[in-house]
């Protein structure tokens, strides 16, 4: 009776894994421009064996979620979880790639801001890019807390910052405009996701 039981309950979990990745796959393709179908397009369209640096909260749990639906596997995914918090992901991030020839950094645009003098720290050669998704605040304390105090709005942009460092710079405001092939040094990119689809991306998975 307990193999039966144990059989029966992992086909029940199958099947559930099964429709939520169904239904998240609806999810992605209904809502293109929130912040979980940027990231399934940039796992697309990234070197799967080439390092990915996930900084540091909200980029973790999106990054994950749309693996489980575009099931690539990435030979090496980082991340600095610790008591710094979002302080000082950016310089992490070049002292990590500070030996390879290719690396991207997927950052929320408040850790970036807190680590502004992280190009500092970047190596001299090679082809590292940060990917900065401008959602003009901290909005994975939206669903949690649903009180605007606790977003930290700005209306910045990271054109000047990445003037500033020579970094070469590219605004993306649609995932077709995914793409690394052309670039021979590393770009900042800003990402700017559409707050809407973002919202109603979580509000169709509940």
């Amino acid at each position: 009776e307990l193999q039966q039981f144990s059989l029966h309950s992992d086909k029940a979990l199958k099947d559930k894994d099964f429709q939520q990745k169904e239904k998240l796959q609806k999810a992605l393709k209904d809502h293109p421009h929130s912040e979980a179908a940027w990231m399934f397009q940039l796992q697309h369209h990234w070197p799967k064996e080439e390092l990915v640096y996930l900084g540091n909260s909200l980029p973790i749990r999106q990054w994950d979620l749309a693996n489980v639906a575009s099931e690539i596997s990435f030979s090496n995914v980082a991340a600095s979880r610790g008591a710094n918090g979002i302080d000082g992901q950016l310089s992490t991030f070049y002292g990590r790639s500070y030996e390879r020839s290719k690396s991207l950094a997927l950052l929320g645009d408040l850790t970036t801001l807190y680590d502004l003098s992280g190009p500092w720290a970047a190596p001299h050669q090679g082809c590292h890019h940060v990917a900065v998704f401008n959602n003009q605040g901290g909005f994975i304390f939206d669903r949690m807390f649903g009180k605007d105090l606790f977003l930290n709005r700005h209306s910045l942009q990271f054109e000047k910052w990445a003037d500033f460092w020579n970094l070469p710079y590219q605004k993306w405001t649609s995932p077709s405009e995914v793409q690394f092939e052309d670039f021979q040094k590393g770009h900042l990119i800003e990402i700017l996701p559409d707050a809407k689809d973002s919202k109603d991306f979580w509000e169709s998975l509940r």
